[in-house]
């Protein structure tokens, strides 16, 4: 089962720093001290890039010398940009920066790493008890688990989206330049939900088989991805191939949502498999979870 990684962080550079700093590079090979944070890629990447790469994958807030992130990473892409976006902080430390990045794992495993950037240097530490309790006390925390699980509740809740007529799709298509197969099928796959939504929902007016096979693709993240990101595109590949992703789809979401005791889950789970239509579910749904008033609740 995977994990699920908090990062926030604040850096201050010089305004008269700031340009050089954006033209540098997020070098992780430039240091040796990385213990278990993230993968080992020593791959370096240019710092607009790794920006590019946490507005994108987390809320980030640039503005009078002051950059500040703050997000939740799914196992692979913690894995994959930790490092990167540490050492992208770390490059400020030459040029008068200050601040700070954290990581903390807060669902499915219990880890953490600190990095404290300095004008004198930077520097990474595992986090102990002590400071495991702390950051997971922390207001950014607190403010990172409301956000998603307010996103869970409101995907839970919402009513299915109809499908757009093939007149109104390509009225809204041809507002805008058109993204190849390839590109979408690049964009479900990682990104934002939001995103990752959107994209499906013109991969299918596209390409109907792609579509399907990406929406199979979410329902296992339900149990190895970001819980909270995966449920929001399952519900929407959900209202959108609901022959594809029923029953199995509802039934995982049930499993993990009870398994996780996710804040909110409970009182929308009657609604979500009130959508599901498919004559089988019941019965596959009473054969994976072990919760006995849903299980009865859907073969009314």
């Amino acid at each position: 089962m995977g994990y699920d990684v908090a990062v926030y962080g604040t850096l201050r550079v010089p305004k008269k720093a700031m340009a050089a700093w954006r033209a540098g590079t997020a070098d992780p090979g430039a240091h040796d001290d990385w213990g278990s944070l993230g993968g080992a890629d020593p791959t370096a990447h240019p710092i607009t890039t790794a920006l590019e790469r946490m507005g994108a994958l987390a809320e980030l807030s640039e503005g009078d010398g002051e950059i500040r992130v703050e997000g939740l990473l799914s196992e692979d892409l913690y894995i994959d940009h930790a490092r990167v976006w540490a050492a992208a902080f770390r490059a400020a430390a030459p040029l008068g920066g200050k601040g700070s990045l954290t990581f903390l794992a807060i669902e499915g495993a219990r880890f953490g790493h600190r990095l404290e950037v300095a004008p004198k240097g930077s520097r990474i530490a595992e986090l102990d008890e002590a400071g495991l309790g702390a950051a997971e006390r922390s207001p950014e925390v607190a403010r990172i688990e409301l956000k998603m699980d307010a996103l869970l509740t409101e995907a839970l809740a919402t009513p299915p989206r109809k499908k757009a007529t093939k007149k109104k799709a390509a009225k809204k298509g041809a507002t805008k330049a058109a993204r190849s197969r390839d590109e979408l099928i690049a964009a479900t796959r990682e990104g934002k939900s939001k995103d990752r939504s959107t994209a499906l929902t013109e991969l299918a007016a596209l390409d109907p088989r792609a579509a399907e096979s990406i929406a199979l693709e979410w329902l296992q993240e339900l149990g190895e991805d970001n819980w909270r990101e995966a449920v929001l595109r399952t519900m929407n590949a959900l209202d959108l191939l609901p022959e594809i992703v029923q029953p199995e789809g509802i039934a995982i979401l049930c499993r993990e949502a009870l398994r996780r005791g996710s804040t909110g889950v409970d009182e929308q789970i009657f609604e979500v498999l009130g959508r599901c239509t498919h004559p089988d579910t019941a019965a596959i749904v009473a054969s994976q979870i072990t919760h006995e008033a849903i299980a009865e609740s859907v073969g009314q």
